[in-house]
């Protein structure tokens, strides 16, 4: 193979990659009260930049890719995200816009600290609303309906809404039991740090049922744990 031969292999490798990770959603942005579109809405695609505006109909085209990350912007409306799904993505997507003001980062979260769960999930919610809410076939709604239980977009919106609660699961965890938490209460830092998440990191069924007392006494009572152990491997 000469060398021409193989710098349009290479080519061609990079340009079908490119296309393979890369694609084009398209939606609309509504008002939350009066179900109106709304043009002019700054949208940023957060991972290459890329800056758009929905026309007058309120309608948007963008080039963005799997778990890239959307941003909507219009002054006197609160901001909104979009993560785009790894696995499937939807044909369309509907944004609502709220009137009002972003919260500063501060009030966002209670005093104490722990993440505010409700607020978030129900916003991210609100932005895959179609797909979440769309009902499991089993048993005998199967049967009724065979042709919408064996159809792909069913079995790929299936697949997201299983794939959306992991997600969920796996979010709350990591923003609940958090770098900046731990290392307030406990003052670890560094490795000794990441070696502590690491080890006690706890599962969403048991963090989630975690009152504030409960929730920080399992730092408090692991913290001491963590410590005992880092102690006698020092010593070793």
């Amino acid at each position: 193979m000469n060398f021409r031969a193989v710098s349009l292999f290479i080519y061609c490798f990079l340009f079908v990659s490119v296309l393979g990770l890369a694609q084009t959603i398209k939606g609309e942005v509504l008002d939350k009260e009066t179900k109106k579109p709304l043009d002019g809405v700054s949208i940023t695609e957060v991972y290459t930049s890329l800056q758009i505006s929905t026309g007058t109909d309120g309608s948007f085209l963008i080039a963005t890719g799997p778990d890239h990350l959307i941003e909507f912007k219009k002054p006197g409306y609160k901001t909104a995200r979009a993560r785009i799904p790894v696995a499937y993505s939807p044909n369309f997507y509907r944004i609502i816009l709220e009137k009002g003001y972003e919260k500063p980062k501060s009030t966002q979260q209670k005093q104490n600290g722990r993440y505010n769960y409700h607020d978030d999930s129900a916003s991210f919610y609100s932005l895959y609303k179609h797909q979440l809410e769309m009902p499991k076939l089993s048993g005998v709604d199967a049967v009724a309906h065979p042709f919408t239980a064996l159809s792909k977009q069913y079995r790929e919106t299936r697949k997201f809404q299983i794939e959306y609660d992991y997600y969920e699961h796996e979010k709350y965890v990591d923003k609940t039991f958090n770098p900046e938490l731990i290392q307030h209460f406990t003052g670890l830092t560094g490795d000794s740090l990441t070696r502590y998440i690491r080890r006690f990191r706890p599962q969403y069924d048991d963090l989630i049922e975690m009152n504030d007392y409960t929730f920080y006494n399992y730092i408090k009572k692991t913290t001491t744990r963590f410590r005992e152990g880092e102690s006698r491997n020092g010593a070793q």
